[in-house]
């Protein structure tokens, strides 16, 4: 699901994870998926981030596993090379957690759409 917000509105996710697909981004997105089942984690809301949806809706049935079916996580598409999509992606979120790579590459287009949005990256 593809989400936008006005300019002003409160950030719907506490964390996005942004590259959720790739190598270590899967990894995050399981251990992130483990404090969403614990009533006392200080984590809500969890939306995962990419290029491309389909990569990104096998990683949370891969993450989820073997739980059926995976949780309702929000899907949002993403790229270092579109900054108006970064830009979005940012507003939404309370915290970036960037695992797009290698972030010698593709690092600097998603630290400077943070910077402009004002929301920490990790």
């Amino acid at each position: 699901m593809q989400t936008t917000q006005p300019q002003n509105s409160p950030p719907l996710y506490d964390i996005v994870i942004l590259g959720a697909s790739g190598f270590t981004g899967k990894y995050v997105v399981k251990e992130a998926l483990k404090f969403l089942k614990t009533p006392s984690s200080p984590l809500k809301t969890l939306a995962i981030a990419g290029r491309s949806r389909e990569k990104l809706l096998k990683t949370l049935e891969w993450a989820a596993h073997p739980s059926s079916p995976p949780p309702h996580i929000s899907i949002i598409t993403a790229d270092t090379t579109d900054p108006p999509s970064l830009e979005s992606l940012c507003r939404q979120a309370k915290v970036l957690l960037n695992c797009v790579g290698p972030f010698r590459i593709h690092g600097e287009p998603v630290v400077a759409a943070c910077a402009n949005s004002g929301i920490l990256e990790c």
